[in-house]
């Protein structure tokens, strides 16, 4: 559960920052590449940290935040070909949860 919420204030701290840099009218891109697949328990459960801990920042998905969500379970081929196509997207930030989604990112 730690790492959870280590994950959630990861980015809420990046989008705070990001908030008081800019104007918060404009709806804020944010990428997130897991290395589980959909499906699977905990990274559904560590995607709801990380959805709960932006909402309790002011932060909604289809209202002011966009997230881009990509699923790779264990592909290594396929975590490059989704970090490839987040980092085209030109998101504000970008959110990986463990060393070879990050390698690949």
């Amino acid at each position: 559960m730690k790492r959870r919420s280590f994950i959630a204030g990861i980015l809420g701290a990046a989008a705070v920052g990001t908030a008081q840099a800019q104007p918060t009218n404009r709806i804020r891109r944010v990428g997130v590449l897991m290395g589980y697949s959909e499906a699977d328990p905990e990274a559904k459960a560590m995607f709801s940290e990380l959805a709960k801990g932006l909402s309790e920042l002011g932060w909604t998905d289809g209202r002011n935040l966009r997230m881009e969500i990509r699923w790779a379970p264990g592909d290594t081929d396929l975590m490059r070909s989704y970090a490839k196509e987040l980092v085209d997207l030109h998101p504000d930030v970008i959110v990986s949860n463990s060393t070879p989604v990050t390698a690949a990112l």
